[in-house]
């Protein structure tokens, strides 16, 4: 059975995932944060093996992807997508810094078949009326600079180390389990 490995499980992007891949009967491993709210994944908890960790923690990040050996990983942990997290050295913390210790947890395993790195719209210029892949990266703010650079660190480590990194940039997403003053 493929191990998949999901970062972010508990916020919109990755509950959704994990949902689908529970509904799928996959092995899903799931790293959380300390105080992570469980609401979105609570009532399928029970199909996943959640380890608790912080991305900032390279040890901890470490530990996990040792024990986990996954064939697949979803990275969708992110931090700054509300109005009250606004802290950026947080931002680069947890969006760039816990990027770099997973893609190097991984590289040092070596079991990764595919790696997608979820980035954000906001890493394109606002004022662009038209987006597509090769438009060039220019975030309007300190989140949209984060998710730009843990997109290049992703694009680095495919190159550079010959991982299989694909990277993803969802726009303007809404569905089940959204933060209400989001919509």
């Amino acid at each position: 059975m493929t191990r998949i490995l999901v970062t972010g499980a508990t916020g919109f992007v990755g509950a959704n995932l994990v949902r689908r891949l529970a509904a799928k009967g996959a092995e899903i491993h799931c790293i959380i944060r300390p105080k992570s709210e469980l609401w979105r994944i609570q009532e399928i908890k029970r199909a996943l093996h959640v380890h608790t960790a912080d991305l900032a923690d390279m040890r901890a990040v470490q530990r996990v992807v040792r024990n986990v050996k996954p064939h697949v990983v979803y990275h969708a942990a992110a931090y700054g997508l509300f109005l009250n997290q606004d802290e950026p050295v947080e931002m680069i913390r947890s969006n760039v810094l816990g990027t770099i210790h997973l893609l190097e947890a991984l590289r040092e395993i070596g079991s990764a078949r595919s790696i997608i790195n979820v980035g954000s719209v906001a890493e394109y210029d606002p004022h662009t009326a038209s987006i597509d892949e090769d438009s060039v990266l220019c975030p309007g703010n300190a989140y949209g600079v984060s998710k730009a650079s843990q997109s290049l660190f992703a694009n680095y480590y495919a190159r550079f180390y010959n991982m299989p990194i694909a990277v993803v940039r969802p726009s303007v997403l809404y569905g089940p389990y959204e933060e209400r003053c989001r919509l």
